[in-house]
């Protein structure tokens, strides 16, 4: 009867949003790196909109600076650096109109340039 109690509570916290909100306060000013390798257009493109309305995109350069002189100011809360593996051209001609359509173009051109 233990278990079946433990298990109904864990399912209730699972699915009532708790852990995701409790989650994103306790990251809220840490930064995420997401890597792609050769992504697929369609993929990607869900991925950028999901992520577009979560995080603050921010420059690898900013993150690497922070870093290294260990002053954490001037990154936003949930930040994120998308980078992209391999520098195959068919990854720049994918990659930047999308991140361009959601006004993140700055970040592409810094990223894959």
């Amino acid at each position: 009867m233990k278990n079946l109690l433990f298990d109904f509570f864990c399912l209730m916290i699972r699915f009532s949003g708790f852990s995701f909100f409790v989650s994103r306060i306790l990251t809220k000013r840490k930064v995420k790196i997401v890597v792609y390798h050769n992504p697929k257009e369609d993929i990607f493109k869900k991925h950028i909109k999901y992520l577009s309305k979560r995080y603050n995109f921010i420059f690898m350069d900013e993150f690497v600076e922070a870093l290294i002189n260990k002053d954490f100011t001037k990154i936003p809360p949930n930040s994120l650096c998308v980078t992209i593996d391999d520098g195959y051209k068919s990854n720049f001609t994918l990659v930047f109109p999308i991140l361009k359509e959601f006004d993140i173009d700055k970040e592409a051109s810094n990223t894959l340039l």
